[in-house]
């Protein structure tokens, strides 16, 4: 048994070496052995073999950790390179909708909170409510005397007039608090809901 580099071409310069060579193969009744593995012949089994044992887990077993850093840095550029458009376009972002009633009506709530206006608030719904219930009871737009429109709601609807008069009452002499109010415009809203208007 020798090494099975003994004819390699690395090794033809060296001195005699080629000369041992020629008169060992040259040399009868010695057999030969040649190794065709190290020249790139392989058994078909062999190769499927070794095809079989190829996967992703010995391949990252057998890379060095810069190797495998520099692949995941290269796949990670690419994937921000793709224009992070995973989901499709970006979409342009829409100025929201401002319903100019809506912030007017804010705007002026403030500035009233702000003076502490809650008669004045009072008496612009009240009137309002007034000629809205008139109206619903199927009065008219005319003011009329607050009797009259109580003797209709009560008629109309079969509600107690005690709870019109809470609504269509004058507010308080002293200026009303906000706990007032809010108390008087749930009073409003309870209208709303007995004349059949959410």
């Amino acid at each position: 048994m020798v090494t099975p580099h003994l004819a390699a071409n690395a090794y033809q310069n060296e001195p005699g070496n080629f000369k041992f060579l020629t008169k060992l193969v040259t040399a009868p009744g010695n057999p030969i052995w040649v190794d065709e593995y190290s020249h790139g012949f392989r058994d078909p089994t062999a190769i499927a073999q070794q095809d079989k044992s190829g996967s992703l887990a010995r391949y990252l077993a057998q890379t060095s950790l810069p190797v495998l850093a520099l692949q995941a840095l290269i796949i990670l550029l690419v994937l921000i390179w793709e224009k992070n458009q995973r989901f499709g376009l970006p979409l342009k972002l829409l100025p929201p909708q401002i319903d100019n009633s809506e912030a007017y009506i804010q705007a002026l709530a403030g500035v009233l909170q702000q003076a502490n206006c809650g008669r004045f608030v009072w008496e612009t719904v009240g009137k309002a409510e007034r000629a809205y219930v008139q109206r619903s009871l199927g009065l008219g737009a005319d003011p009329l005397a607050s009797q009259v429109i109580l003797e209709a709601w009560v008629q109309q609807t079969g509600q107690p007039a005690t709870a019109l008069e809470a609504v269509l009452s004058p507010p308080p002499q002293k200026r009303p608090n906000r706990q007032e109010l809010l108390t008087w415009l749930e009073k409003v809203q309870t209208l709303h809901r007995q004349l059949g208007n959410p």
